[in-house]
């Protein structure tokens, strides 16, 4: 088993890390990966993982993921938890996403999630700096597959028509911040004062 105490010379991973920690023969055969916590800054060796399943890349110092559109096609689940990044565009990197764990960074934007992984089924993002709950809803309105979110410890959780607004805008949601949505949690939103679901949110494309 490799050793999550190993540093990557100058923080960057290496073929020789990726081996050692996967336990593969070579890049091409990888696809399962967890880089915890070893002072990780540059990935782009990442590129030539193009069977990797699942990547843990959380407890790094991560500001951006340099790779190139779709290299990752197998990608369905990344874990980016505590690093320092600040945008969501390099999801471009992984189109067949179905979940990804980025709590703890600088995020403030959602909007790339559906154009590079329209098939998301979970995203947990708690704990960023997310402020624009218009923004967010239609973002997140526009991933028909969303089962489970969560945004608390963002800005945009403290808003008081945060909840129902989320409730009535997203009608697929099975499960907001750690709980599960009951029939009388959707009952409960529609009578809120603060209800203000958003224009055509949750609708089908078309309809």
């Amino acid at each position: 088993m490799a050793d999550s105490s190993v540093k990557s010379e100058k923080n960057i991973l290496t073929e020789d890390i990726v081996l050692e920690f996967s336990g593969s023969k070579s890049l091409s055969d990888v696809n399962l990966l967890v880089l915890r916590g070893i002072g990780l800054t540059d990935v782009r060796i990442l590129s030539l993982t193009p069977n990797l399943v699942s990547l843990s890349l959380s407890h790094n110092s991560i500001e951006t993921i340099d790779l190139p559109t779709a290299c990752l096609p197998q990608l369905e689940e990344i874990n980016v938890n505590r690093n320092k990044l600040r945008n969501l565009t390099w999801l471009s990197c992984c189109p067949a996403l179905l979940r990804i764990f980025a709590s703890f960074n600088e995020i403030d934007d959602l909007a790339p999630i559906p154009t590079c992984c329209p098939r998301l089924q979970n995203a947990y993002l708690h704990g960023n700096v997310i402020s624009t709950l218009d923004a967010a809803v239609n973002t997140l309105s526009r991933l028909p597959d969303l089962a489970e979110v969560e945004l608390d410890g963002n800005p945009v959780a403290d808003l008081p028509n945060y909840r129902p607004t989320l409730l009535l805008s997203l009608p697929r949601l099975r499960r907001l911040d750690g709980e599960t949505i009951t029939t009388q949690d959707r009952i409960s939103a529609v009578s809120s004062p603060h209800a203000r679901p958003q224009s055509g949110a949750g609708a089908r494309p078309g309809s």
